[in-house]
């Protein structure tokens, strides 16, 4: 058995569950929204697992006589799976980590093929424990994430206090823009309604001509009735 390609290959597992475990944390610090409490509590369960496995992993190595990577530097240098944001939106987090579970699958195959050749059943054995946890993690995940989509309201990450101190900004450039304009467009003409009527002259009223005054006519004298009863007769006043 070539110890050497097998503490090799499993130095690649070591620093790719390393670099999920990482990225599982982050998931766990960072969620946000209505399904924070389950997916907070999932991941927990995930990364916990991760931490016990690398040691495991790590002591495989020790195991057959072999010194396995134990710095950042080192783990860079095999890793396959991205490191996590740990921020941005809930969907796009557990995407990413959904993700990283299936590309931890694929290593770990490869790897178990590597130490099936080898006849390394020790590790193999090992490796094949550590693929059947990642399955089930990438069947966990993408149900939380279907039933995330269904029901949770996609929260935004925080504004960061830069931005909210530009949006006044944004608003005071707005309205000097809006400004500058108005004083460039022409100015429009009165309308015939704005425009004050024309004054109209009054002409000086013209006096009919007046009439001569005619005199009244005299009128005429009618005689002063008779007294009721009293008759003249040649000048006599007579009864009767």
């Amino acid at each position: 058995m070539d110890t050497k390609k097998s503490a090799a290959t499993l130095a690649e597992v070591l620093a790719n569950s390393y670099a999920l475990m990482l990225k599982t944390q982050a998931v766990h610090w960072n969620i946000v929204g209505n399904q924070f409490y389950g997916i907070h509590n999932l991941t927990e369960m995930q990364y916990t697992d991760l931490f016990a496995a690398v040691d495991e992993i790590a002591e495989r190595i020790r195991t057959l006589d072999e010194v396995p990577p134990a710095t950042l530097q080192e783990f860079s240098k095999l890793n396959k799976i991205a490191e996590g944001s740990g921020s941005g939106d809930a969907r796009e987090m557990l995407s990413g980590l959904i993700d990283a579970n299936k590309q931890m699958g694929a290593i770990l195959r490869e790897a178990i093929d590597v130490m099936d050749d080898l006849d390394d059943y020790g590790s193999e054995d090992l490796l094949v424990g550590r693929l059947r946890v990642h399955e089930k993690a990438t069947w966990m995940l993408n149900s939380v994430l279907k039933e995330f989509i269904a029901t949770a309201p996609i929260v935004k990450p925080l504004e960061k206090p830069e931005e909210k101190e530009e949006a006044p900004k944004k608003v005071e450039a707005k309205k000097e823009e809006v400004k500058k304009e108005e004083k460039a467009a022409p100015k429009k003409e009165a309308s015939s309604a704005e425009k004050p009527a024309p004054k109209v002259e009054a002409k000086p009223v013209e006096k009919a001509p007046e009439k001569p005054s005619e005199k009244p006519a005299a009128k005429k004298e009618e005689p002063a009735p008779a007294e009721r009863g009293k008759r003249r007769l040649f000048g006599i006043d007579a009864k009767g």
